[in-house]
């Protein structure tokens, strides 16, 4: 063995051996920084808990419903959409009295695919040895596999949140304030947020709007969720008339007899018409619209990348809102009237 390929009196190949074998020793003795392993399933029972920071105690589910855990790995996510085929309702009638031999109406379906596309999500963070050994010498010992992995889920979290609410820029991944088969109407707010009505036109709103949404959906569906911009939702604590009510209340319970909600982001400050403020009228049904998550964000532990540094990968899969029928998603944008 000539002395190019020794490092002291170990081959290359023993010597990272023996490497190996050090680290993992070290890691088990040393009580400022917790082995790979125990660390890195510590980590991943947080993270999984859904988190989404700027929606002050929101989920995305309070949005949408989300369908987990279908399809991952596919492309593209299929469904199968059906509808009838057939005479109509009128030609089915018969008159059992004519003497005459009647024909019986016949009713078929037809079967398409509806596919929605697929997202897939992929990051990966590494652990070098001179930074597990800097993180152990802390005078407090700092948790460094954790930190990069709250980092790394956060950054999902955001992206993600962001995503269900204004796509992905790519013409196929629209959010939910973006849909390009929204109802988009300039004209019922009159310019004015809700919370700069004065009470009369707020009155009428709350008096109209279930009527204007019925007569939209052709009295086959009602609304029960009413998507606010987060500052319009603070807004609303704002008493209205002289019954010591607030205008949020008053909205509440709008919703509640519907067994709805009202719920509020950021984005809708600016999603609307010409930069303005949008508001959203939907029902929240997975046969009206609904998002998708294939794959949950999944967190792989650590695995070796050469003889001292590691490395840990997660993935996801997501697919942003879906509208599933027309007319059911109305957005009600605040635009200026032109003077």
């Amino acid at each position: 063995m000539t002395k190019e390929n020794m490092i002291g009196a170990f081959t290359l190949d023993q010597f990272k051996q023996k490497m190996r074998v050090n680290n993992a020793n070290e890691a088990l003795t040393n009580p400022g920084f917790e082995t790979q392993i125990t660390s890195t399933t510590q980590v991943i029972t947080k993270v999984l808990e859904t988190n989404y920071y700027e929606l002050n105690g929101q989920k995305l589910s309070d949005f949408t419903p989300i369908e987990t855990g279908m399809g991952a790995f596919k492309t593209d996510l299929t469904q199968y959409a059906t509808k009838a085929q057939g005479i109509d309702f009128k030609a089915c009638l018969i008159n059992p009295t004519s003497g005459a031999f009647n024909l019986d109406g016949q009713t078929d379906i037809e079967i398409g695919e509806e596919t929605y596309p697929n997202n897939f999500f992929r990051d990966t963070y590494t652990v070098t040895k001179e930074g597990a050994e800097i993180a152990a010498r802390n005078i407090i010992p700092l948790d460094l596999v954790g930190a990069k992995e709250r980092a790394r889920k956060k950054k999902f979290d955001l992206g993600l949140q962001e995503a269900w609410f204004l796509g992905l820029d790519d013409g196929r991944s629209y959010g939910l304030l973006n849909q390009p088969s929204a109802v988009v109407d300039t004209s019922t707010l009159n310019g004015k947020n809700l919370s700069a009505m004065t009470d009369d036109e707020f009155a009428t709103f709350i008096a109209t709007i279930r009527a204007y949404y019925d007569n939209i959906t052709n009295s086959t569906a009602m609304f029960d969720r009413l998507m606010l911009p987060q500052q319009e939702y603070f807004k609303l604590d704002k008493v209205f008339g002289q019954f010591g009510l607030s205008r949020r209340s008053i909205l509440d319970d709008v919703l509640k007899e519907a067994g709805g909600k009202i719920v509020y982001t950021r984005y809708n400050t600016t999603a609307g018409t010409g930069g303005g403020a949008r508001y959203a009228l939907y029902k929240y049904d997975p046969d009206y619209i609904e998002g998708y998550l294939p794959l949950e964000y999944t967190p792989y532990p650590l695995f070796p990348i050469n003889d001292l540094d590691m490395v840990s990968q997660c993935m996801a899969q997501f697919v942003t809102p879906q509208v599933k029928r027309k007319n059911i998603l109305v957005y009600l944008d605040v635009v200026a009237p032109s003077t």
